[in-house]
């Protein structure tokens, strides 16, 4: 919704949406008073625990204060309508959606055992925003809507059309933000050892309390909180390593010397002598990939599914104009490169010290020399819960005798790579201690992962809120509301899907990769062909558009049953999709199942448009113009 010029609302009068910055600078501030806070306890002897507590509430009630100081009464302010976000600031909050905790968890072990899978997943997040720049995003500011469902509605007109889009964009954003909650609940239980429904109510408050009073607006700050606190968490320990051992403090520049060489003189010699490396069959949460076909269809599924994202589109609501978009999502590029082009050199360092530490040693002298074996081993993976993080000889250790039981009862046996079990998710959590850094900056880099988890979770809580609100009332009556009763119905909404998600985090008990890939599936294939054919081919016909959503709709509910034995009942569908999968994704066998669905969902789902838009009358001269011709106002 547009306002007239001479309207002013509390969203365009702070600080961080007029662009001066001050905000952006307290939180970069605050954040390295904290972290400076924690070493000096760390020095003074305090027990570890304490700064976990302390950087918890720090975070926990930063979140709390933004979503107060936001609290708005206005619609204008809750979905940050008629304002103008400046880019950079805008492109930071959108910068966290490319920094999910599934990315940030896989990645290092990617990189760790080299997996072909690394490059395309570090790229997929960076590309999806480069397509929603130019594909969707700028139009749905545009069009004066703030939901999917009502941009699709303006150019259709049809409450059929909408309801699809509505349960799309739930279904969507439920599961994205199940996924976030499940990860933040497994971190907090593994670093503050507190129950995982305690964690989970926690924050889910804390959500709510930031979310629910201030809307878009109050997120948009969140995140850009959570995106200084992620980058300086995450690339802490390994930008302290770069500078002291090249004096560079840009790891993506300094690693190669530092990490990359030595680490390949040692792996020459012992491909020399035929000993495996130390990344062979690492634990990613990943299928192992060893075709760069399967890796570039995980890629573009991955792509084109944050390109048509919901909650990222909902980021682009504040911008006025294509210019503006793109100008946004460049620096969102910027800001979400930052982060994870560091990863590998994340995953180098960590290689490298586990080389130098283990290598050469007998078993009983593990303790001296590693100490932070024992921590690690106790701990579990948050992808793959049954995996330990760290194993010698097969076997998780708490102890030497432990370690000298493990490696068949030899104390003097000789630590070797094939000895040595690592987790992919262990780069990114002890890198620290392996280096022998401080261990405040472990703490820190779990800091990190949660607030990234949060920031994602609290935008795609607003998403469900806005279309339960918005799309919900049109499906159902033609009838005005009232601005507030919109905004009192899009609150309930967002109460509704952090209620959801977080009962199925508590009691459904799944790796949180799968329901992120369900979501970028239904994103990539049922949304996606929709969305950007009714914006660029004006020859898109309603009923095309809703054969084009119904059609992979089915094959991923199709997909779905398929996974269990009985196919909802219906062995028929299961043995259809199963049949189907075969003759149309014959190399995608060991492929996740989402991803194979959405490789077969999405061409169908284009073909059927394109054909029954020409099967079908003509829409009238001018349609769909309203959503491509929009110039940046002045």
């Amino acid at each position: 919704m547009k306002l007239p010029p001479n309207v002013r609302t509390n969203a365009s009068a702070d600080p961080m949406i007029a662009g001066r910055g001050q905000f952006s600078a307290i939180s970069l501030a605050s954040i390295i008073a904290i972290a400076m806070f924690m070493f000096l306890l760390e020095k003074i002897g305090v027990p570890k625990n304490y700064n976990d507590f302390l950087f918890a509430v720090f975070v926990a009630g930063t979140l709390c204060i933004i979503g107060f100081r936001s609290a708005t009464v206005y619609y204008s302010d809750w979905f940050v309508c008629g304002t103008r976000v400046v880019a950079p600031i805008n492109g930071m909050a959108l910068a966290i959606m490319g920094m999910a905790g599934c990315f940030l968890l896989t990645l290092p072990g990617l990189y760790f055992s080299e997996s072909r899978l690394a490059p395309a997943i570090l790229a997929a997040p960076l590309a999806g925003l480069a397509l929603s720049s130019f594909f969707t995003g700028p139009f749905i500011s545009q069009s004066g809507t703030v939901s999917l469902g009502a941009f699709l509605a303006k150019r259709y007109k049809s409450r059929v059309l909408t309801l699809l889009v509505l349960l799309a964009v739930t279904a969507c954003c439920l599961l994205f933000l199940w996924s976030q909650l499940s990860i933040v609940a497994a971190l907090g239980t593994k670093f503050a050892d507190i129950d995982k429904k305690y964690i989970l109510f926690t924050v889910a408050i804390v959500m709510a309390i930031t979310v629910v009073p201030g809307g878009l607006f109050a997120v948009l700050r969140a995140n850009v909180f959570c995106y200084i606190l992620a980058a300086v968490a995450i690339l802490g320990a390994v930008i302290w390593l770069s500078a002291i051992t090249t004096a560079i403090p840009f790891p993506q520049i300094g690693m190669g010397s530092a990490a990359l060489d030595p680490v390949a003189a040692l792996e020459s010699q012992l491909d020399e002598v035929r000993i495996p490396r130390i990344g062979a069959g690492v634990e990613t949460g990943w299928p192992q990939i060893t075709s760069i076909s399967q890796a570039v269809l995980i890629f573009l599924i991955l792509a084109v599914g944050f390109m048509a994202m919901p909650a990222l589109l909902s980021g682009f609501q504040p911008i006025p104009g294509p210019y503006t978009a793109r100008k946004s999502a460049g620096w969102a590029i910027l800001f979400c490169a930052i982060v994870l082009t560091a990863i590998p050199a994340i995953a180098a360092f960590t290689k490298l010290g586990i080389y130098s530490s283990l290598l050469g040693i007998t078993a009983e002298e593990v303790g001296e020399d590693a100490g932070w074996i024992f921590w690690w081993s106790g701990q579990t993976a948050v992808l793959t819960p049954d995996e330990p993080l760290f194993k010698i000889c097969g076997k998780a250790v708490q102890s030497i005798v432990e370690v000298v039981t493990a490696c068949g009862g030899n104390p003097d046996h000789a630590v070797g790579p094939a000895d040595i079990g690592v987790h992919g998710e262990l780069p990114l959590y002890a890198l620290a201690e392996i280096m022998a850094l401080p261990e405040a900056l472990t703490v820190l880099a779990a800091a990190g992962l949660i607030a990234a988890s949060i920031a994602v979770a609290n935008m795609f809580a607003f998403t469900i809120g806005s279309a339960l609100s918005e799309d919900g009332r049109a499906c159902f009556t033609v009838r005005a509301l009232p601005d507030t009763a919109r905004v009192f119905a899009a609150r309930l909404g967002v109460l509704a899907g952090i209620a959801a998600a977080a009962a199925l985090a508590e009691n459904v008990n799944v790796n949180p990769l799968e329901p992120m890939l369900w979501a970028i599936a239904i994103s990539a294939s049922v949304i996606a062909p929709c969305l950007v054919l009714s914006i660029w081919w004006r020859r898109t016909t309603l009923l095309a558009a809703i054969t084009g959503m119904l059609i992979p709709a089915c094959i991923l509910i199709a997909a779905f049953a398929s996974r269990f034995e009985t196919g909802f009942g219906l062995p028929w569908l299961k043995q259809t999709y199963t049949a189907m999968g075969s003759y149309l994704a014959p190399n995608a066998s060991n492929l996740p199942v989402p991803i194979v669905a959405a490789i077969i969902a999405m061409p169908l789902a284009i073909c059927s448009i394109v054909a029954i838009s020409f099967l079908t009358k003509r829409p009238a001269t001018g349609v769909g113009r309203a959503l491509m011709h929009h110039p940046d106002p002045q």
